[in-house]
């Protein structure tokens, strides 16, 4: 706390100790610069390119429903702004934007962040100051003795990391040119002489970067490398500290900091110990941290409102009592849990059973995670007589095969899986399939990953759900889906039609369900094979061989049909279509899958360039999907078809 820290340092004055950064403060204050008499308002602040960003240097994209900035400034203040850990000039744009007229306000742009984003990240704190006063050397210069602005005002905001800068460019400017600034604002940030991590926290950062990560801010895990990266050093740049003092100003310093800090500090005064919570009659155990003030009763209403369940219907006690512990009591060290079967929480309970319309991908998806989950209460309706859904059992010829890649496309994709019994256990993943499976081989993927969980048990084959009705009010606990729902089956198999009600329902009606049917003029008179591509409506044999196909389309199944026919030896394939349609290699397509974040669409295109250059396909730029800014720099592609 910087005003406890205040006192310790004048308990040491007293002492007669002397501390270098205190030192460097009241040598400061007995230079003094001319008393600033202002004439008119002062100049914009001199910036060096890319190091100091003012509101006009931001891009359009960050300056979006942020209030305009005043035609005409009169400034009689200065302000530069030091961002923190992972922050940038456009994390600052709202406060640049809104400062008023009498304030010309800039953010300093570390290296490798924001405008600077190019460039080798600073190595040190040391270095990151020598770096910030090279950017801020004109400003200064005005400000400085003999200056055009000699003592004009100026104001230092410094956040998190940024403050720490602050405190450092503080000691540098009074060392070096005699300056203090007239405020300095300090945001979330203890003071200079503290490390922002722990020693463990540091020697994890330094020894494993990924379970620092993981165990600090694990949603970072998803940041581009670079972004990371630069971030990682940052945290590295907050571990440097200063001189005790270093805080200290000659000017009035206003810290501000999180309103749950104080919560935080009281927390960590206490003196907690681990109570091991197991359930009784079986071997799931639960640790938590407890106070010697925690009573049975208060920990009770805890874990029963975790667990979903009424506090009322369970109780602890100690190991080897019979009677329960009363909720006044102090918490044992061990204490067994009767009434409750898991920790984990209680699925919440329907008055009717989930509903599952269609058994394709997301059918099959929605069912396995119902069924992992130990619920039982799903019903799956579907057309057909296995699992696969109409795309793949019904719309694929023979020869299709995956448009995404089969790692990124089958149904046990997601972390939950990957160590999963079902799924054969860690390392035992399925060996020989190919990276854009065939028809079958994603039918038998189908069918296999819903078996080893169970779904085809929960599936109504050969139905139709054919209409709804909805029952009860909107906000009503008991409103429920009336499903009608006739068989399919033929023969002596017919069934009559039924109802069918659930609290909870998911559609999943598949694609390429309707064809477009158009019958051509000379259709009668043609001596080639007619055909659709889709639903092996098409026969792919021999007679394709050395032969000329014309495909009219261009949409996925139109491009997919393209190579299935040079797969069959076709000489020579026409696509005939009324516009070209973007189609993407295989390369940017795994990329695009792979990414953690959206793939920005100017860099799918830079990467289609090389690929239809050696295709002959023209520039990707120039197709009418694409419509781009003139630098290129902002890019939305709008086509009906996949590509």
């Amino acid at each position: 706390d910087f005003d406890d820290l205040d006192d310790a340092i004048n308990q040491r004055l007293a002492e007669g100790e002397e501390l270098e950064g205190v030192a460097g403060l009241l040598a400061a204050s007995a230079s003094t610069l001319k008393d600033y008499k202002p004439t008119e308002f002062m100049p914009p602040i001199p910036k060096t390119a890319d190091k100091l960003v003012s509101i006009e240097d931001l891009p359009a994209s960050a300056k979006k429903g942020l209030p305009k900035e005043p035609p005409q400034k009169e400034v009689c203040i200065r302000a530069f702004v030091f961002s923190g850990e992972g922050e940038s000039a456009e994390s600052f744009a709202k406060l640049l934007a809104s400062a008023p007229a009498s304030v010309d306000v800039v953010a300093y742009e570390w290296p490798s962040h924001g405008s600077r984003g190019g460039e080798a990240p600073c190595p040190s704190m040391e270095a990151l100051v020598d770096d910030a006063m090279d950017s801020l050397a004109p400003a200064m210069a005005e400000l400085g003795v003999g200056g055009r602005l000699e003592g004009a005002p100026f104001v230092f905001v410094g956040s998190a990391a940024g403050a720490l800068l602050v405190s450092a460019l503080g000691t540098r400017l009074r060392r070096t040119k005699t300056l203090e600034p007239a405020a300095v604002v300090i945001l979330d940030r203890a003071p200079p002489h503290m490390p922002l991590l722990s020693p463990q926290g540091q020697a994890l950062l330094a020894g494993d970067p990924d379970a620092f990560v993981r165990a600090f801010r694990p949603e970072a895990g998803g940041l581009p490398p670079a972004m990371r990266n630069a971030w990682l050093n940052d945290l590295r740049l907050s571990c440097d500290t200063l001189k005790v003092g270093s805080h200290l100003f000659s000017c009035e310093v206003l810290v501000l900091r999180a309103s749950d800090n104080t919560k935080v500090d009281e927390h960590a005064k206490c003196k907690f110990r681990p109570a091991v919570l197991k359930i009784e009659g079986t071997e799931e155990t639960l640790t938590v941290p407890v106070l010697s003030s925690t009573r049975v009763g208060a920990l009770k209403k805890a874990v029963a409102e975790a667990a979903g369940v009424d506090a009322e219907s369970i109780s602890f006690a100690q190991e080897g009592a019979a009677a329960a512990a009363a909720d006044h009591e102090p918490v044992s060290d061990t204490a067994f849990v009767r009434g409750l079967k898991s920790f984990k929480p209680k699925p919440y309970q329907w008055p009717h059973p989930v509903a599952v319309i269609g058994a394709g991908y997301n059918g099959i998806k929605t069912a396995i995670e119902y069924l992992k989950e130990g619920r039982e209460d799903i019903t799956v309706f579907d057309r057909n007589d296995k699992v696969g859904g109409h795309c793949w059992i019904t719309a694929a010829n023979k020869d299709s095969k995956l448009q995404t890649e089969f790692a990124a496309f089958h149904v046990w994709f997601g972390p939950e899986y990957i160590s999963a019994e079902q799924c054969g256990g860690a390392g035992a993943w399925p060996m020989g399939w190919d990276c854009w499976a065939g028809k079958q081989q994603v039918l038998k993927h189908f069918q296999y990953a819903a078996e080893q969980y169970g779904v085809p048990s929960h599936v109504c084959f050969q139905t139709n759900v054919s209409s709804l009705e909805i029952v009860g009010g909107k906000t009503s606990h008991d409103r429920y889906y009336k499903l009608t729902v006739d068989s399919l089956k033929k023969g002596a198999a017919a069934e009559k039609p039924f109802t069918f009600a659930c609290s909870v329902m998911y559609n999943f009606p598949g694609s390429m369900t309707r064809h477009r049917i158009i019958d051509y003029p000379g259709e009668d008179e043609f001596g080639g094979q007619i055909g659709y591509g889709m639903s092996d409506d098409f026969t792919y044999d021999e007679r394709l061989r050395g032969s000329r196909a014309a495909i009219l389309g261009n949409g996925a199944f139109a491009v997919e049909n393209a190579r299935t026919c040079c797969e069959h030896a076709v000489e020579k394939v026409y696509l005939v279509t009324r516009r070209k349609n973007l189609a993407s290699p295989r390369l940017p397509c795994w990329f695009v899958h792979q990414g953690p974040i959206p793939t920005p669409g100017r860099m799918v295109l830079k990467m289609f360039e090389p690929m239809y250059e050696l295709c002959g396909m023209g520039d990707p730029w120039k197709y009418s999907a694409v419509h781009a800014s003139a630098d290129r720099q902002n890019v939305s592609i709008i086509q009906n078809s996949r590509f």
